[in-house]
């Protein structure tokens, strides 16, 4: 990408303006390991999709209860473990105290990490939809973001499958 960016510029052309990576509270490791610093310095938009994990951050799926039926069900079964439901239930805990959906949290959070603009709502519905519009206003205190980075942080560590 910084060869990419170098020769646009020595050659005077349109360079790349955006990146878009997979990136939520659950899939922390791939872009903040070595894609973040890079789209800060270089002043790269981040729009990542997936940031509610296939519904995961929604609170949809909980501890234990069985799976919903639905196409993305299979491959939320991956964080369905004692951390990922610690993210939940932090999501929960800053839901309430705001009023707003998990699933509003969940954005919030990725509204305030560096170099991103937007992530990609994937909203099936329009109440999904109502869901997630509180983000583009929320603003998450230093606590409440330091508690989604804390609980988060075992995303931050693993390897990328």
């Amino acid at each position: 990408m910084r060869e990419a960016l170098r020769l646009a510029e020595e050659k005077r052309l349109p360079r790349f303006v955006s990146l878009q990576p997979h990136y939520n509270l659950v899939w922390r490791e791939e872009y903040e390991s070595n894609k973040m610093r890079f789209c800060q310095d270089s002043g790269t938009a981040v729009i990542p999709y997936s940031p509610l994990e296939g519904g995961f951050l929604s609170g949809k799926y909980r501890r234990g209860q069985s799976l919903p039926e639905s196409p993305r069900s299979s491959s939320a079964r991956k964080f369905m473990t004692d951390h990922g439901f610690a993210v939940i239930d932090t999501l929960d805990s800053i839901a309430e105290a705001h009023g707003v959906a998990l699933s509003a949290v969940a954005i919030a959070w990725l509204l305030g990490r560096p170099a991103v603009v937007s992530p990609i709502i994937g909203a099936n519905s329009v109440q999904q939809l109502k869901d997630v519009l509180p983000a583009a206003i929320l603003q998450l205190d230093a606590g409440e973001t330091g508690r989604l980075e804390a609980v988060s942080q075992p995303f931050r560590d693993a390897p990328v499958s």
